[in-house]
């Protein structure tokens, strides 16, 4: 029994040592993990803890924390980008590229250009600082039938063409400006009795060519070719002359305008035909005969003013080339009389599209220094307002520059295009100028045949002298009348330029390989124009090798014309 109740014992007393060592244990373990609290502050007196604010949230508003098999990882879309980091459909920081399924590309209406740069043709260019496209403010060209005005039409700083503006009805544009229309009536015709004789050996022979320059004119100008009667060299007969005049007075009404015109050797009394004299007393006769409504009169010959006292009648307009005492100079007053005629007599007149006899006589004696030097043109006018001879139908409506000896001061020489028989050398020649309008036509040069075979006649336009051709015309040899001063036309396919920079006329020939195969051209080489006078340029030459250097020759200066359109 008494080992039951010992054993009863000793289980009882191992139960309460396990307790109590469970017990301790606890107790340690808790205040392990309670934090030591220091002593507790007193709460300031003003602060207020309200009710509120001591109530916890529900238990359901407590933010739950949670565990790493809870998190939840938010997918990000994949941004799609180019090799330089620009996003897919975006424009590159690097202008005009574009950002297009991964591929860097161009896309200039869409993204644009960087600075500096503009957009010409879905491409970024350089941007160039803008260009004039005409010369000064106010400044005025044809279009067609209309005219258009220089100014700053838009937003930079430099000049352009303005609209168009259509001449009225019954005017046409002339240089820029709309003139009252007067063209040939009906009931007008126009007639014209030419000769031309050299009068002998050594003498010049451009009397004998001039009948074939002038009626080159004639015609160009519309003048129906069973209307002229002319005559050259020895056919400048007595008998021709006469039965010419009596065509005239067969033929002619008093609505009509006549020419007559004469280019030979002369006296005070008459002129010299290729075989007999012809008195002013006996043409007066024959001139009466001839019905009109005017009479132009124009005699090239030493002392012709002695015709102006014998043939002077109303309605009759008389040109000599000399006074009735003084001698003439070989046939350049006729030289520029063609000229006028060509059309330049209105350029320098009032622009009206006809050539006067009266704008013929001031074209010509403002190109002479007076009766110490040259002879002195004579005009006699009983034709009440001006006689108008040459319609030019819009021919000079395009002109730009020209140079054509502009003042009484100046005088003329010569220069040799092709071979030199000066120099014993081939030669190529130059003149440099500055268009006004940015479209350049055509260019005339006064030309005269000289000698031998130099072949045909090339003017071509460089920017750069030792450059290559922008354009280029070319004239056969044959068509260029043989000792004869003209102004010929050289009609190129049309170029545009930049105005007011410097272009060249570049004139050369084919066949020349001696100095005795040549062109001449009338040039200034009066001392009294310091830069020449075309103040927008000067001439230039050198020989035939391309390798050979051009050489300066101002002030001299060519005789030409340009053309050009304001678009």
């Amino acid at each position: 029994m008494f080992n039951n109740k010992g054993q009863s014992l000793i289980g009882i007393i191992i139960v309460l040592v396990v307790v109590g060592l469970i017990s301790g244990g606890l107790y340690y373990y808790f205040e392990k993990q309670t934090p030591e609290v220091s002593e507790i502050p007193k709460k300031p007196a003003e602060e207020v803890i309200t009710p509120e604010e001591a109530v916890s949230p529900p238990e359901e508003e407590l933010p739950k924390e949670e565990t790493p098999s809870e998190e939840k990882t938010e997918e990000k879309p994949v941004v799609q980008k180019c090799t330089d980091g620009t996003s897919y459909g975006k424009c590159s920081t690097d202008k005009p590229k574009y950002c297009e399924n991964g591929n860097l590309v161009d896309k200039v209406s869409f993204c644009g250009c960087p600075s500096g740069y503009e957009i010409s043709n879905n491409q970024c260019v350089i941007k160039i600082a803008c260009q004039n496209k005409c010369t000064s403010n106010g400044f005025k060209g044809c279009s067609d039938n209309g005219y258009q005005v220089c100014g700053n039409y838009n937003n930079d700083t430099c000049l352009e063409w303005g609209p168009v503006i259509p001449c009225l009805a019954g005017t046409s544009c002339m240089m820029g400006n709309c003139i009252g229309l007067n063209p040939p009536k009906n009931e007008v015709e126009y007639w014209a009795v030419i000769f031309g004789a050299s009068g002998g050996t050594g003498k010049p022979p451009e009397f004998n060519h001039l009948p074939l320059v002038l009626k080159d004119i004639l015609i160009q100008h519309a003048l129906k070719e069973d209307h002229i009667k002319y005559f050259t060299g020895e056919n400048t007969t007595y008998a021709n002359i006469m039965a010419a005049l009596d065509w005239l007075a067969n033929n002619t009404d008093s609505n009509d305008v006549v020419l007559f015109y004469s280019a030979t050797h002369g006296s005070s009394d008459g002129i010299y035909l290729s075989d007999k004299f012809l008195g002013f007393s006996e043409l007066a006769g024959k001139l009466d005969k001839i019905r009109y409504g005017g009479l132009a009169i124009i005699i090239d010959a030493c002392y012709s003013g002695g015709a102006i006292p014998i043939l002077k009648k109303e309605n009759r307009v008389i040109i000599t080339s000399a006074r009735s005492d003084e001698m003439g100079v070989n046939a350049v007053f006729s030289q520029r009389v063609l000229a006028a005629l060509q059309g330049f007599g209105d350029v320098e007149g009032n622009n009206n599209e006809w050539v006067s006899v009266e704008e013929a006589f001031n074209f010509v004696q403002t190109r002479y220094t007076g009766p110490q030097s040259r002879p002195w043109p004579q005009i006699q006018d009983d034709y009440p307002g001006e006689l108008n001879i040459l319609f030019l139908d819009g021919y000079w409506r395009y002109l730009d520059q020209f140079n054509i000896e502009k003042s009484k001061s100046s005088f003329t020489g010569s220069n040799y295009l092709g071979g030199d028989p000066l120099n014993d050398e081939v030669k190529i020649y130059a003149q440099s100028f500055k268009p006004n309008y940015p479209l350049l036509t055509k260019v005339m040069l006064g030309v005269y045949f000289g000698s031998g075979n130099p072949g045909s006649l090339t003017v071509s336009i460089r920017k750069n002298l030792s450059g290559s051709d922008l354009t280029s015309a070319t004239l056969n040899q044959n068509t260029i009348r043989p000792f004869s001063s003209q102004f010929y036309e050289f009609d190129f396919p049309d170029i545009e330029v930049s105005v007011n920079e410097t272009y060249y006329l570049v004139i050369s020939v084919s066949s020349a390989v001696t100095k005795n195969d040549y062109y001449y051209f009338w040039v200034d080489t009066s001392g009294n124009y310091p830069e020449g006078s075309y103040p927008r340029g000067t001439t230039f030459f050198k020989g035939i090798s391309p390798s050979l250097p051009w050489t300066d020759t101002s002030p001299v200066d060519l005789y030409f014309a340009t053309f050009g359109k304001t678009n």
